[in-house]
């Protein structure tokens, strides 16, 4: 009899700490869901205006929704020594929660581009101007983009859009799942645009712009500023 007891009290144990174990998952799955959909239909919360490029910020995601600038004669000499970056604490994320999150600080305008001015390099270096890349994004197929344009540049001038879209908590970071690149030759009017996975094995794929903008999880407000800024009203 004793055996029995003990045996009943053994399985209604088991049978709450399986119930509290499931209670846990399914709460954190409701976590999840509540924190990628908090980040749907971004909109941008102040334009920070730097002079070389804009940033379209959101301090919900504390990156930029996007970044554009216009690139043109881009690249130089100018070494990156010293330069750090830096951004308002509360606003923008800072040092301490990149510090050993396994993400690059990738620059949205990139520091190559403006290599021809050391003052206007070192402005690229804000937190207003960076999204948490991978290593194998920032350094692999959108490095190789960057570099491609840059090429462009030496004898058109370049319209350049990008950021992140598919933001999701990650450590102390908020990460997307996708880095974006639209981009205008401004002499030819032809768009590109390309869209990276922001993972460990990233990929690369060429998409039409208009697609892309129709699809990302912005406020359409967003969207429309998008476009004009590709297509602006005569």
């Amino acid at each position: 009899m004793k055996k029995y007891l003990l045996l009943g009290y053994i399985l209604i144990g088991l049978g709450i700490v399986g119930l509290q174990l499931s209670a846990k998952m399914q709460t954190q799955s409701q976590g999840q869901q509540q924190t990628q959909s908090e980040f749907q239909n971004l909109k941008v919360d102040t334009i920070v205006h730097k002079g070389i490029y804009d940033s379209y910020f959101s301090f919900k995601t504390k990156t930029p929704v996007f970044v554009t600038y216009i690139l043109f004669h881009g690249g130089g000499n100018c070494k990156r020594n010293g330069m750090v970056f830096k951004g308002e604490k509360g606003k923008t994320f800072t040092d301490a929660e990149y510090k050993g999150s396994g993400f690059d600080i990738g620059h949205m305008a990139d520091a190559k581009d403006f290599a021809f001015d050391c003052d206007k390099e070192l402005t690229t270096f804000s937190y207003y101007n960076a999204i948490p890349q991978t290593p194998n994004c920032n350094r692999g197929d959108w490095k190789s983009l960057e570099e491609r344009i840059r090429n462009y540049s030496t004898n058109d001038s370049i319209l350049i859009i990008c950021g992140g879209y598919g933001y999701k908590v990650v450590g102390k970071l908020n990460a997307s799942d996708y880095c974006f690149k639209i981009f205008k030759n401004l002499r030819t009017k032809v768009i590109t645009a390309h869209v990276f996975t922001n993972i460990n094995n990233s990929t690369d794929d060429v998409v039409d712009y208009n697609v892309l903008i129709t699809s990302l999880p912005f406020d359409i407000s967003v969207k429309d500023k998008i476009k004009e800024l590709l297509n602006p009203k005569k």
